[in-house]
């Protein structure tokens, strides 16, 4: 009956977090655990968003909200602490709450996991585990969740396209140089959701780039970029002499990142940078830091989009040129 109300709320368009939000409280109500966790499982990313948690402390919960790498079963798992799909330090944060065993119900879909409910528990008593009727969540749930979350991303990939054709109509149009450059910015900051966007302008008879814009929060800060980089020198720098681009999800494990002191007191986690060229000639480099690692689909976009960016940098250079 429950699970028919479910897939009745899924059908009339009831929100993804109010389909978890009940699911977890069908989960914690027949396994009798006092603690839960409900989490989506987004196209391109690789740690799950977690929609809600009960039963944990406030200073646990913020930690376990910001990030919970949960490694998404392929079956129902009832286990004790230390076989719960989870590294060592979320281990031993669950442990710090006296968790000692839990219940992972993974929502399965045609398209892969679309996210999991999990409830845990104190003490040593066994778990409670329909297992018939966890797996009929695992299967009806999983595939009205995966079917929303499509939805949304052919919703999404719509409204990004529309964007991007706009943009490009926009960059199309003749501008100011500086015009071009912050435009080129924002969109890519919009985009990628990025914390930071640097826009780098090339020389080529100095082989030196210059950052002419930079987009990030409001200060104060206390360690500032470097305003300049030589070919070769830091990522930036590596993508203007490669006129490769670098996608660096975990951006303090490459050394071609110098500016981690910078990044870390900004929030940023993951460093994209796009070599921009116009008539087989680099015009700049464009970088985008972010606090998560963005999905593909937002890759290839921002991609697509330094192509026109650069056409348009380019033109706007040739007309500054052409005037002077």
């Amino acid at each position: 009956m429950v699970l028919d109300e479910l897939a009745h709320a899924a059908n009339a368009g009831c929100p993804t977090e109010e389909l978890l939000a009940r699911g977890l409280s069908l989960v914690l109500a027949v396994t009798r655990l006092p603690v839960g966790i409900a989490c989506l499982c987004p196209a391109g990313k690789e740690t799950p968003t977690v929609v809600e948690t009960r039963g944990l402390r406030p200073a646990t919960a913020r930690v376990v909200e910001r990030a919970f790498p949960l490694a998404v079963p392929d079956d129902l798992l009832v286990a004790a602490l230390p076989r719960l799909p989870v590294p060592p330090a979320t281990r031993d944060l669950l442990g710090a709450e006296g968790i000692s065993r839990g219940v992972v119900v993974p929502l399965l879909s045609a398209r892969g996991p679309s996210g999991a409910l999990v409830g845990l528990g104190r003490g040593r008593a066994a778990v409670r585990a329909p297992r018939t009727l966890l797996r009929s969540i695992t299967l009806e749930l999983g595939s009205a969740v995966g079917s929303t979350l499509f939805r949304q991303g052919l919703q999404a990939a719509n409204s990004d396209l529309l964007r991007l054709l706009t943009l490009v109509k926009i960059l199309g149009e003749p501008r100011s140089l500086e015009d071009t450059l912050t435009t080129v910015a924002a969109a890519a900051r919009s985009f990628a959701a990025a914390v930071a966007v640097d826009v780098w302008l090339a020389n080529t008879t100095t082989r030196q780039l210059y950052r002419i814009v930079l987009l990030e929060p409001p200060g104060p800060w206390r360690i500032d970029r470097a305003r300049s980089f030589a070919y070769g020198q830091s990522l930036v720098g590596w993508v203007a002499e490669t006129a490769k681009p670098a996608f660096l999800r975990v951006a303090f494990d490459d050394p071609r990142f110098r500016d981690q002191d910078w990044a870390r007191e900004r929030g940023i986690a993951s460093f994209y940078a796009f070599p921009l060229r116009f008539m087989d000639r680099l015009v700049g480099v464009l970088s985008v830091g972010t606090a998560a690692p963005v999905s593909s689909a937002q890759l290839s976009l921002v991609e697509a989009y330094s192509d026109h960016a650069a056409l348009a940098i380019g033109q706007a250079e040739l007309r500054r040129r052409l005037e002077a």
